[in-house]
């Protein structure tokens, strides 16, 4: 059977994370840019149409930045490409956003590598509690740890693919009392309403646990586009990383404000309660390296580079 490949398009989104108990118990703006010398389709000459499947609702500002980016290509391109943007996981749902875009399903694709858990052992280690202290340096060290290690992972398909529970059922299992509580972005408590059936938040970023997420166009359609349509859509990428890194940054607040709002407590850990909470979750830092090195990879030198890449985004 003949396996197709994806690209890694544009930019790895992560997300500060926080602990949330449940009541039982403006959008970013791109930096405008001139048009690429790309002449104008000809009444005879189709556009290039492309699918972009996107797992966040319409309403979500990570969902706004998707397309706004799609936009933006179609601005370069003088209207040579369409962006046709599905959100909320009508083409393809979170866990099947990878796997679509290979199928050809859909050609554009984002969503988070948690959503196949194992299947990118490399890009995992991002999700471990390293410490990220807001989205912007996330995203930025997510990328850097990207472009210095590239993994094959991403080069080709792995078989199996795990089920894991989308943010968008997270709010009903709040609410009927299935989980207790959720590690989840402070975004979530505005962007997917779980304000509503939570009573108090946990800010842990000392312990910053994040989640990484992907941009991936189908390898053999990005293979067909023109050079000059690649890199519109590689530089439009490489712009967007910074777009969606201050995206979070500003749902994180909404979803601090909104919370508040609604008179739920946030509770803020000392230096000394940080100080034990990361202790707590180096078990789980050191059962990625020992699992790790049963596929091969050196995954304490990749960790290394984690780390400085997070410190390199701080400065």
């Amino acid at each position: 059977m003949k396996k197709f490949g994806v690209m890694f398009l544009c930019s790895i989104l992560a997300a500060m994370l926080c602990l949330s108990c449940d009541k039982q118990e403006e959008k970013a703006q791109i930096p405008p840019q001139e048009p690429a010398s790309v002449t104008s389709p000809s009444t005879d000459e189709k556009a290039i149409e492309l699918s972009y499947s996107v797992f966040f609702p319409p309403a979500h500002a990570q969902c706004k930045a998707a397309e706004e980016w799609a936009r933006e290509i179609e601005k370069q391109s003088n209207g040579k490409v369409k962006i046709n943007v599905f959100p909320g996981g009508t083409l393809t749902s979170a866990n099947e956003c990878y796997d679509g875009v290979v199928k050809g399903i859909s050609d554009i694709g984002m969503s988070c590598f948690a959503y196949t858990r194992g299947r990118f052992p490399v890009m995992e280690a991002i999700d471990l509690p390293m410490g990220y202290p807001g989205g912007t340096i996330a995203t930025l060290a997510a990328n850097d740890y990207y472009a210095q290690i590239k993994p094959a992972e991403l080069d080709d398909v792995h078989v199996l693919v795990p089920v894991a529970m989308p943010q968008g059922g997270t709010y009903e299992a709040l609410q009927k009392g299935v989980v207790e509580g959720t590690f989840a972005p402070i975004e979530t408590l505005k962007g997917w309403k779980q304000a509503e059936v939570i009573k108090s938040t946990t800010d842990c970023h000392m312990i910053g646990y994040t989640t990484a997420m992907f941009v991936v166009i189908n390898k053999a359609k990005w293979e067909q586009l023109p050079e000059n349509i690649q890199k519109i859509m590689t530089d439009a990428s490489t712009r967007q990383i910074a777009v969606h890194g201050k995206v979070w940054d500003d749902a994180d607040a909404e979803g601090r404000a909104f919370t508040t709002e609604l008179k739920n407590e946030i509770i803020a850990l000392s230096e000394e309660e940080g100080a034990q909470w990361k202790a707590a979750v180096q078990p789980v830092i050191d059962e990625y390296i020992q699992t790790a090195k049963t596929s091969g990879i050196d995954a304490e030198k990749n960790l290394a580079i984690l780390k400085s890449a997070i410190d390199n985004a701080k400065e």
